[in-house]
Protein backbone atom coordinates (compact mmCIF):
# COMPACT_ATOMS: atom_id res chain seq x y z
CA UNK A 1 0.00 0.00 0.00
CA UNK A 2 3.31 2.30 0.27
CA UNK A 3 6.69 2.36 -0.61
CA UNK A 4 8.23 3.64 2.32
CA UNK A 5 5.64 2.96 6.08
CA UNK A 6 5.75 5.89 8.02
CA UNK A 7 5.75 4.20 11.20
CA UNK A 8 6.21 -0.03 12.17
CA UNK A 9 2.76 0.28 12.63
CA UNK A 10 2.12 0.50 9.35
CA UNK A 11 2.33 -3.58 8.40
CA UNK A 12 1.82 -5.33 4.69
CA UNK A 13 -1.27 -5.48 3.59
CA UNK A 14 -2.50 -7.76 0.45
CA UNK A 15 -5.53 -5.86 -0.34
CA UNK A 16 -8.77 -7.51 -2.56
CA UNK A 17 -9.63 -5.78 -5.29
CA UNK A 18 -12.71 -4.15 -3.50
CA UNK A 19 -10.24 -3.14 -1.00
CA UNK A 20 -7.91 -1.51 -2.83
CA UNK A 21 -10.63 0.10 -4.72
CA UNK A 22 -11.59 1.78 -1.40
CA UNK A 23 -8.06 2.50 -0.50
CA UNK A 24 -7.89 4.71 -4.16
CA UNK A 25 -11.18 6.34 -3.86
CA UNK A 26 -12.05 9.82 -4.16
CA UNK A 27 -15.02 10.07 -3.46
CA UNK A 28 -16.82 12.56 -1.06
CA UNK A 29 -18.64 10.02 0.80
CA UNK A 30 -17.19 6.43 0.58
CA UNK A 31 -19.77 3.78 2.42
CA UNK A 32 -17.90 0.35 3.27
CA UNK A 33 -20.52 -1.89 4.71
CA UNK A 34 -17.99 -5.41 4.59
CA UNK A 35 -17.73 -8.21 6.61
CA UNK A 36 -15.89 -8.35 10.34
CA UNK A 37 -12.50 -8.36 10.65
CA UNK A 38 -11.56 -7.67 7.22
CA UNK A 39 -9.28 -4.40 6.97
CA UNK A 40 -11.81 -1.85 6.58
CA UNK A 41 -11.46 0.13 9.89
CA UNK A 42 -7.56 -0.16 9.23
CA UNK A 43 -8.09 1.06 5.91
CA UNK A 44 -9.61 3.76 7.18
CA UNK A 45 -7.50 4.67 9.63
CA UNK A 46 -4.45 4.65 7.12
CA UNK A 47 -6.62 6.28 4.46
CA UNK A 48 -7.01 9.40 7.42
CA UNK A 49 -3.71 9.49 8.35
CA UNK A 50 -2.40 9.75 4.54
CA UNK A 51 -4.66 12.53 4.27
CA UNK A 52 -3.60 14.55 7.48
CA UNK A 53 -0.36 13.92 6.04
CA UNK A 54 -0.37 15.10 2.17
CA UNK A 55 1.17 18.92 1.93
CA UNK A 56 -2.24 21.12 1.29
CA UNK A 57 -2.09 24.69 0.75
CA UNK A 58 -5.38 24.74 3.46
CA UNK A 59 -3.73 25.76 6.86
CA UNK A 60 -5.17 25.05 10.30
CA UNK A 61 -7.28 21.13 8.42
CA UNK A 62 -9.01 19.48 10.94
CA UNK A 63 -10.25 15.53 10.85
CA UNK A 64 -11.96 13.07 13.10
CA UNK A 65 -12.42 9.47 13.64
CA UNK A 66 -15.68 8.51 15.42
CA UNK A 67 -17.76 5.86 17.14
CA UNK A 68 -21.14 5.57 18.74
CA UNK A 69 -19.58 6.39 22.28
CA UNK A 70 -16.80 8.04 22.76
CA UNK A 71 -14.90 4.98 24.63
CA UNK A 72 -15.50 3.07 21.64
CA UNK A 73 -13.81 5.55 19.86
CA UNK A 74 -10.69 5.73 22.52
CA UNK A 75 -10.67 1.81 21.69
CA UNK A 76 -11.06 1.54 18.30
CA UNK A 77 -8.91 4.63 16.91
CA UNK A 78 -6.79 6.60 19.54
CA UNK A 79 -3.74 4.50 20.52
CA UNK A 80 -3.53 3.05 16.40
CA UNK A 81 -3.82 6.64 15.06
CA UNK A 82 -1.19 7.94 17.29
CA UNK A 83 1.27 4.73 16.63
CA UNK A 84 0.71 5.48 12.88
CA UNK A 85 1.21 8.90 12.60
CA UNK A 86 5.60 9.52 12.77
CA UNK A 87 7.20 11.54 15.03
CA UNK A 88 8.19 14.07 12.67
CA UNK A 89 4.74 15.18 11.26
CA UNK A 90 3.80 15.80 14.96
CA UNK A 91 3.86 20.02 15.74
CA UNK A 92 7.04 20.00 17.84
CA UNK A 93 7.99 16.23 17.30
CA UNK A 94 7.18 15.60 21.14
CA UNK A 95 4.95 13.18 21.28
CA UNK A 96 3.84 13.94 24.99
CA UNK A 97 3.08 17.16 24.20
CA UNK A 98 1.95 17.01 20.91
CA UNK A 99 -0.55 14.15 21.03
CA UNK A 100 -3.12 14.78 24.40
CA UNK A 101 -4.92 12.33 25.95
CA UNK A 102 -7.21 15.08 27.65
CA UNK A 103 -9.10 15.29 24.51
CA UNK A 104 -7.86 12.33 22.35
CA UNK A 105 -6.69 15.18 19.91
CA UNK A 106 -3.50 14.79 17.58
CA UNK A 107 -1.41 17.95 16.63
CA UNK A 108 0.58 17.87 13.29
CA UNK A 109 3.55 20.39 12.02
CA UNK A 110 1.52 22.06 9.78
CA UNK A 111 -1.31 22.73 12.32
CA UNK A 112 -3.72 20.41 11.02
CA UNK A 113 -5.35 18.19 13.89
CA UNK A 114 -6.75 14.76 14.29
CA UNK A 115 -9.79 14.15 16.66
CA UNK A 116 -11.30 11.00 18.00
CA UNK A 117 -14.86 12.05 19.57
CA UNK A 118 -18.08 9.57 20.05
CA UNK A 119 -21.21 10.34 18.33
CA UNK A 120 -23.34 10.29 21.58
CA UNK A 121 -21.83 13.96 22.06
CA UNK A 122 -22.36 15.37 18.16
CA UNK A 123 -20.89 19.10 19.47
CA UNK A 124 -17.38 17.45 19.21
CA UNK A 125 -17.84 17.32 15.79
CA UNK A 126 -19.13 21.00 15.16
CA UNK A 127 -17.64 24.18 15.55
CA UNK A 128 -15.21 24.05 12.31
CA UNK A 129 -15.11 22.63 8.40
CA UNK A 130 -13.81 19.20 8.43
CA UNK A 131 -10.93 17.66 5.95
CA UNK A 132 -11.45 13.93 6.31
CA UNK A 133 -13.01 11.58 8.56
CA UNK A 134 -13.98 8.39 9.56
CA UNK A 135 -17.65 7.42 11.17
CA UNK A 136 -17.34 3.55 12.32
CA UNK A 137 -20.01 1.54 13.25
CA UNK A 138 -22.41 3.45 11.73
CA UNK A 139 -25.08 1.26 12.38
CA UNK A 140 -25.27 2.23 15.47
CA UNK A 141 -24.49 5.86 15.65
CA UNK A 142 -27.86 8.03 15.43
CA UNK A 143 -28.98 8.54 12.43
CA UNK A 144 -29.51 12.25 11.70
CA UNK A 145 -25.58 12.19 12.41
CA UNK A 146 -24.33 12.61 8.83
CA UNK A 147 -26.72 14.98 7.42
CA UNK A 148 -27.36 17.14 10.41
CA UNK A 149 -23.98 16.89 11.90
CA UNK A 150 -21.12 15.80 9.77
CA UNK A 151 -21.89 16.57 6.05
CA UNK A 152 -22.33 20.39 6.81
CA UNK A 153 -18.61 20.64 8.11
CA UNK A 154 -17.13 19.32 4.88
CA UNK A 155 -16.70 21.71 2.08
CA UNK A 156 -13.85 22.26 1.82
CA UNK A 157 -12.29 21.34 -1.53
CA UNK A 158 -10.95 17.88 -0.96
CA UNK A 159 -12.85 17.08 2.12
CA UNK A 160 -13.96 12.78 2.80
CA UNK A 161 -16.07 10.85 4.92
CA UNK A 162 -15.45 7.49 5.84
CA UNK A 163 -18.42 5.23 6.80
CA UNK A 164 -18.10 1.81 8.07
CA UNK A 165 -19.90 -0.85 9.84
CA UNK A 166 -20.95 -4.03 9.46
CA UNK A 167 -24.87 -4.40 8.17
CA UNK A 168 -27.45 -3.87 10.91
CA UNK A 169 -30.53 -4.23 10.01
CA UNK A 170 -32.61 -2.38 7.57
CA UNK A 171 -31.81 0.58 9.76
CA UNK A 172 -30.53 3.97 8.22
CA UNK A 173 -27.06 2.74 7.43
CA UNK A 174 -29.09 0.24 4.90
CA UNK A 175 -30.75 3.73 3.65
CA UNK A 176 -27.84 5.41 3.36
CA UNK A 177 -26.02 2.43 0.80
CA UNK A 178 -28.96 2.21 -1.25
CA UNK A 179 -29.30 6.02 -1.46
CA UNK A 180 -25.45 5.19 -3.03
CA UNK A 181 -26.19 2.61 -5.51
CA UNK A 182 -29.01 4.24 -6.85
CA UNK A 183 -27.13 7.05 -7.58
CA UNK A 184 -29.32 9.83 -5.50
CA UNK A 185 -26.17 10.63 -3.14
CA UNK A 186 -23.34 12.40 -5.52
CA UNK A 187 -20.07 11.78 -5.51
CA UNK A 188 -20.58 8.84 -3.21
CA UNK A 189 -19.29 5.60 -3.44
CA UNK A 190 -20.06 1.72 -1.80
CA UNK A 191 -17.84 -1.29 -0.91
CA UNK A 192 -18.31 -4.73 -0.07
CA UNK A 193 -16.66 -7.74 0.66
CA UNK A 194 -17.47 -10.99 2.26
CA UNK A 195 -15.18 -12.74 4.79
CA UNK A 196 -15.18 -15.65 2.11
CA UNK A 197 -13.31 -13.21 -0.94
CA UNK A 198 -10.79 -12.01 2.22
CA UNK A 199 -10.20 -13.69 5.01
CA UNK A 200 -7.60 -15.86 3.06
CA UNK A 201 -5.37 -13.08 2.57
CA UNK A 202 -4.76 -12.42 6.20
CA UNK A 203 -4.81 -15.64 7.86
CA UNK A 204 -4.58 -18.27 4.98
CA UNK A 205 -6.78 -20.46 3.64
CA UNK A 206 -7.43 -23.26 5.81
CA UNK A 207 -7.46 -21.17 8.91
CA UNK A 208 -9.98 -18.25 7.09
CA UNK A 209 -12.04 -20.81 6.44
CA UNK A 210 -12.11 -22.71 10.12
CA UNK A 211 -13.12 -19.16 10.97
CA UNK A 212 -16.05 -19.30 8.61
CA UNK A 213 -17.20 -23.12 9.10
CA UNK A 214 -17.40 -22.06 12.81
CA UNK A 215 -19.62 -19.27 12.43
CA UNK A 216 -22.11 -20.71 10.31
CA UNK A 217 -22.22 -23.70 12.46
CA UNK A 218 -23.21 -21.33 15.38
CA UNK A 219 -24.98 -18.71 13.93
CA UNK A 220 -28.33 -18.71 11.81
CA UNK A 221 -28.46 -18.02 8.63
CA UNK A 222 -29.46 -13.99 8.74
CA UNK A 223 -27.08 -13.57 11.19
CA UNK A 224 -24.12 -15.35 9.30
CA UNK A 225 -25.01 -13.38 6.11
CA UNK A 226 -24.91 -10.49 8.21
CA UNK A 227 -21.74 -10.72 9.90
CA UNK A 228 -19.70 -12.64 7.39
CA UNK A 229 -21.29 -12.08 4.16
CA UNK A 230 -22.16 -8.31 4.97
CA UNK A 231 -25.65 -8.69 3.87
CA UNK A 232 -28.56 -6.48 4.96
CA UNK A 233 -30.72 -9.54 5.56
CA UNK A 234 -30.61 -9.10 9.70
CA UNK A 235 -34.69 -9.38 11.06
CA UNK A 236 -33.89 -6.51 13.39
CA UNK A 237 -36.14 -3.46 12.35
CA UNK A 238 -37.60 -5.88 10.11
CA UNK A 239 -41.62 -7.26 9.94
CA UNK A 240 -40.55 -9.42 7.27
CA UNK A 241 -37.16 -10.18 7.80
CA UNK A 242 -37.17 -12.38 5.04
CA UNK A 243 -37.47 -10.34 2.17
CA UNK A 244 -35.50 -10.17 -0.53
CA UNK A 245 -36.01 -7.48 -3.05
CA UNK A 246 -34.17 -8.80 -6.10
CA UNK A 247 -37.39 -12.19 -5.02
CA UNK A 248 -40.07 -10.08 -4.50
CA UNK A 249 -40.16 -6.70 -6.29
CA UNK A 250 -40.88 -6.28 -9.63
CA UNK A 251 -43.14 -4.00 -11.84
CA UNK A 252 -46.55 -5.03 -12.46
CA UNK A 253 -49.72 -2.76 -14.15
CA UNK A 254 -52.34 -2.10 -12.99
CA UNK A 255 -55.39 -3.15 -14.70
CA UNK A 256 -58.40 -1.15 -14.98
CA UNK A 257 -61.06 -3.83 -15.11
CA UNK A 258 -59.43 -6.38 -12.54
CA UNK A 259 -61.08 -6.24 -8.99
CA UNK A 260 -59.11 -3.92 -6.52
CA UNK A 261 -58.46 -4.48 -3.39
CA UNK A 262 -58.08 -1.59 -0.59
CA UNK A 263 -56.63 -1.84 3.04
CA UNK A 264 -57.31 0.18 5.31
CA UNK A 265 -55.50 1.44 8.79
CA UNK A 266 -58.03 4.43 10.11
CA UNK A 267 -54.60 6.02 11.39
CA UNK A 268 -54.28 10.04 12.02
CA UNK A 269 -50.61 10.22 11.79
CA UNK A 270 -49.75 8.10 9.03
CA UNK A 271 -53.15 8.06 7.55
CA UNK A 272 -52.49 4.87 5.41
CA UNK A 273 -54.06 2.58 2.87
CA UNK A 274 -52.29 -0.22 0.48
CA UNK A 275 -53.88 -0.71 -2.97
CA UNK A 276 -53.58 -4.68 -4.49
CA UNK A 277 -54.51 -6.84 -7.28
CA UNK A 278 -54.48 -10.81 -7.45
CA UNK A 279 -53.80 -11.51 -10.72
CA UNK A 280 -51.95 -14.60 -12.61
CA UNK A 281 -47.96 -13.97 -12.39
CA UNK A 282 -46.38 -13.59 -15.98
CA UNK A 283 -42.81 -12.38 -15.06
CA UNK A 284 -39.64 -14.36 -15.13
CA UNK A 285 -38.85 -15.06 -11.70
CA UNK A 286 -38.91 -18.59 -11.10
CA UNK A 287 -39.54 -18.89 -7.39
CA UNK A 288 -43.00 -17.37 -8.35
CA UNK A 289 -45.54 -20.35 -8.75
CA UNK A 290 -47.64 -19.98 -11.86
CA UNK A 291 -50.68 -21.93 -11.38
CA UNK A 292 -52.97 -19.71 -9.22
CA UNK A 293 -52.99 -15.92 -9.13
CA UNK A 294 -50.57 -14.56 -6.71
CA UNK A 295 -51.49 -10.85 -4.86
CA UNK A 296 -49.84 -7.73 -6.57
CA UNK A 297 -49.01 -4.70 -3.74
CA UNK A 298 -49.71 -1.78 -6.82
CA UNK A 299 -49.70 0.99 -4.68
CA UNK A 300 -49.92 3.21 -1.61
CA UNK A 301 -51.86 6.16 0.39
CA UNK A 302 -49.77 7.72 2.62
CA UNK A 303 -50.50 10.73 4.35
CA UNK A 304 -47.78 11.61 6.78
CA UNK A 305 -49.73 13.87 9.09
CA UNK A 306 -53.15 15.21 10.41
CA UNK A 307 -54.76 12.45 8.43
CA UNK A 308 -58.37 11.00 8.53
CA UNK A 309 -60.28 8.32 6.96
CA UNK A 310 -62.33 11.13 4.52
CA UNK A 311 -58.82 12.22 3.25
CA UNK A 312 -57.84 8.88 2.63
CA UNK A 313 -60.78 8.16 0.78
CA UNK A 314 -60.18 11.75 -1.48
CA UNK A 315 -56.53 10.20 -2.36
CA UNK A 316 -58.09 6.97 -3.62
CA UNK A 317 -60.95 8.65 -5.58
CA UNK A 318 -58.62 11.00 -6.95
CA UNK A 319 -56.13 7.32 -8.12
CA UNK A 320 -58.88 4.93 -9.08
CA UNK A 321 -62.21 7.25 -9.06
CA UNK A 322 -62.04 5.34 -12.91
CA UNK A 323 -61.66 1.50 -11.86
CA UNK A 324 -64.28 -0.50 -13.78
CA UNK A 325 -64.13 -3.39 -11.91
CA UNK A 326 -65.01 -3.93 -8.30
CA UNK A 327 -63.55 -2.65 -5.37
CA UNK A 328 -63.13 -4.42 -2.14
CA UNK A 329 -62.23 -2.56 0.67
CA UNK A 330 -60.41 -4.44 4.33
CA UNK A 331 -61.10 -2.31 7.16
CA UNK A 332 -59.22 -2.26 10.51
CA UNK A 333 -61.84 -3.51 12.69
CA UNK A 334 -60.48 -1.13 15.48
CA UNK A 335 -60.93 1.54 13.31
CA UNK A 336 -64.08 2.60 15.35
CA UNK A 337 -62.84 2.87 18.90
CA UNK A 338 -61.28 6.17 18.09
CA UNK A 339 -57.85 4.97 20.08
CA UNK A 340 -55.36 1.78 19.27
CA UNK A 341 -56.23 0.68 22.91
CA UNK A 342 -59.58 -0.52 21.67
Amino acid sequence: MTAIAPTSRWTPANLHPMQMAFWQSTAVVNATSACRRSFKTEASKRRLIRAALTPSPHAGRRFFACAPTELQAYTIFFEDLCAMTPTFALRTGNPDRDIRRSDLTIHLRDGAIIRVAGTDRPSRLEGGFWDGGICDEYGDCRPEILEQHILPMMVRPGAYIDIIGTPCGRNHWYTLVERIKSGDLPNAAHFTWKGSEVLHLYLGRERAEEVLSQARATMDEDTYRQEWEAAFTSPRNQVYYAFRADDHVEPCEYDPRTELHVAFDFNVSPGVAIICQERRYTGSNPHVARGEDVTMALDEVWIESNSNTRKVCAELLRRYGNHEGDVWIYADASGGSGHSSQ
